[in-house]
């Protein structure tokens, strides 16, 4: 298993460098029976969405061709909810370890602090949008249909301690002496991550193939946030598994992560794929924030790791901000923006210019 170095991460906001440009095919129609959700309770957080016809056979095209290493920008206009229009400036992203999964991301209307990431498995379209400070998701089917929803941030809670060495399990700090590293990763080695959801996100998300596909465009957001930041040129996180979790979930993360890190068949699992990192994204009845992560080695004890490189964000929290992201930077030694910890350590990461996007 890798030794982790800390990392630390700075957002900022440069255009991305367009080689070439590639015209894509209309993708999207106008959007139409757009609803406002705000006088309905929806668990998925959406408050505002719309429908539309989506062309499969040209999007399909546009992901083939986009994985080709020479591939260009392509424009992708997009009906908002507002009645306006963006272009989406995306190209291919090679993610290792998606399981067939295309990905591509890029801006929203050229604008560094607007991202849009969208994957494809098989004809279904997943994706999720920043623009102003506004997160929205996309969703088509192979029938041609799609919608565009405008998702509300959770209110649970975010917790502001990230946790230490002092923190783990016993009996996970009592075999540090004994572990076994392999080597150390090259400059712009993909950091190896295993990722486990719970089975009620993925029965929420509509089964384990969508589950899938929602992880992989966690990673590939994170991915983009990362290399966007100047941390890294290439890929950042290499998902090297995801797997169901079916364990009862606590209100409390910590308490999750405790047990988790130390469950001997995830502890198999981690051996077995050579994780350097392990994220859960859980979903219990009644959170009590919405996630945790132990702080990087920069600022705590550097034999902690790789032992320590775990992270939780709620379901709801990771599907309607960038809490799963945020666990990952806390594992490379990023703390919150300074707004939030003043002078304080190793306070990095502003994305989007809103104190809830804070990593």
């Amino acid at each position: 298993m890798k030794r982790l170095v800390a990392c630390g991460l700075a957002i900022v906001s440069a255009n991305l460098l367009m080689v070439s440009a590639v015209s894509a095919d209309t993708l999207f129609s106008p959007l139409t029976n757009i609803q406002n959700m705000n006088n309905r309770a929806d668990a998925s957080g959406v408050q505002r969405m719309g429908r539309g016809r989506l062309n499969v056979e040209a999007m399909q095209k546009m992901f083939d061709q986009s994985s080709s290493r020479k591939s260009g920008v392509n424009q992708v206009p997009l009906h908002m909810l507002d009645g306006s229009q963006s272009t989406l400036h995306l190209r291919g992203q090679r993610l290792e370890g998606s399981g067939g999964i295309q990905v591509m991301s890029g801006l929203v209307d050229g604008q560094g602090h607007n991202l849009a990431t969208l994957t494809n498995n098989n004809g279904v379209l997943m994706g999720r949008i920043w623009k102003d400070g506004k997160l929205f998701t996309i969703n088509g089917d192979t029938g041609g249909g799609y919608q565009l929803s405008e998702v509300k941030r959770s209110g649970i809670p975010r917790s502001k301690k990230a946790l230490g060495p002092d923190d783990a399990p016993r009996q996970d700090n009592a075999h540090r002496a004994n572990r076994q590293e392999g080597e150390a990763p090259q400059p712009d080695e993909p950091i190896d991550l295993l990722v486990f959801i719970s089975e009620r996100a993925a029965e929420e998300l509509g089964g384990r193939d969508e589950a899938m596909q929602h992880v992989n465009l966690l990673v590939a957001e994170a991915n983009m946030i990362f290399r966007r930041s100047g941390a890294v040129d290439g890929q950042m996180f290499r998902l090297v598994k995801a797997r169901i979790n079916p364990l009862d979930e606590d209100n409390d993360p910590v308490v999750n992560i405790k047990d988790w890190m130390t469950f001997k068949p995830f502890v198999a699992d981690r051996n077995e794929v050579g994780a350097d990192l392990v994220a859960f994204i859980s979903y219990p009845e009644d959170p009590k924030y919405c996630g945790t992560a132990f702080r990087g080695p920069e600022d705590y004890d550097p034999d902690g790791y790789p032992e320590l490189g775990y992270s939780l964000a709620m379901f709801n929290c990771s599907r309607s901000g960038l809490d799963f992201v945020r666990g990952l930077g806390k594992n490379l030694g990023a703390g919150y923006e300074r707004i939030i910890e003043g002078e304080r350590g190793h306070a990095y990461a502003l994305v989007n210019c809103s104190n809830s996007d804070l990593i």
